[in-house]
């Protein structure tokens, strides 16, 4: 079954300010959430919030949960020192690829703590592929320009992997996913982005 599409905010500040007020979010400044909403975007924004959020599918916030919250998540993420050396030691590219995989673990680990189905999803936030060879191990499949490949889980998998090599290097998590697929032949890996020769690639060796 195709999972449930994302309903895409109106493009203006204000309709999307109101979209968020529906879905339970307090904005006491309209003004301000306007403003930010339209100078550094919804999407981007949205990264700092999913966390506050009580059904990810939904997109509601848990009770009392204020503009302001995501706000301050934002600006404090701005003045993080030595954040592009925290990239490096994580062999990134660059700190952009920091904040992105950052929000693509945020909002899989939302999916997961809610019990949501994530096999089949279609996820909002899509990994940064990285087109050159990086410091770590990763892989040569790369999504299909203008399909939805990249938002499918194996991508969101890719992410968190090549991070853990770093933050977990011990972790068992390659070999525990791998029986996992095995003891379940008759899913349908293609459809979950697993493209053929995927486990030879050097990330899940």
């Amino acid at each position: 079954m195709a999972s449930t599409p994302y309903n895409k905010p109106a493009t203006s500040a204000k309709d999307q300010t109101q979209l968020l007020i529906d879905r339970g979010l307090v904005i006491d400044d309209l003004a301000k959430a306007e403003h930010y909403l339209t100078h550094v975007g919804f999407y981007r924004l949205a990264g700092y919030w999913l966390h506050l959020q009580d059904d990810p599918q939904k997109h509601t916030f848990i009770k009392g949960t204020n503009f302001l919250q995501a706000i301050e998540l934002y600006e404090f993420d701005r003045e993080i020192p030595k954040k592009k050396a925290i990239a490096k030691i994580y062999g990134l590219p660059d700190d952009s690829y920091l904040d992105n995989y950052l929000q693509v673990i945020a909002a899989l680990r939302n999916l997961c703590a809610h019990h949501s189905r994530v096999c089949l999803n279609v996820f909002i936030f899509t990994p940064k592929i990285m087109t050159r060879k990086p410091a770590l191990k990763w892989i040569l499949g790369t999504p299909t320009p203008g399909t939805t490949e990249n938002r499918t889980i194996y991508y969101q998998l890719c992410a968190v992997t090549y991070l853990m090599q770093t933050a977990s290097p011990n972790s068992n998590f390659v070999t525990k996913l791998k029986q996992a697929l095995n003891n379940y032949p008759r899913l349908d890996l293609a459809k979950m982005g697993f493209y053929t020769g995927w486990e030879k690639e050097d990330l899940w060796q």
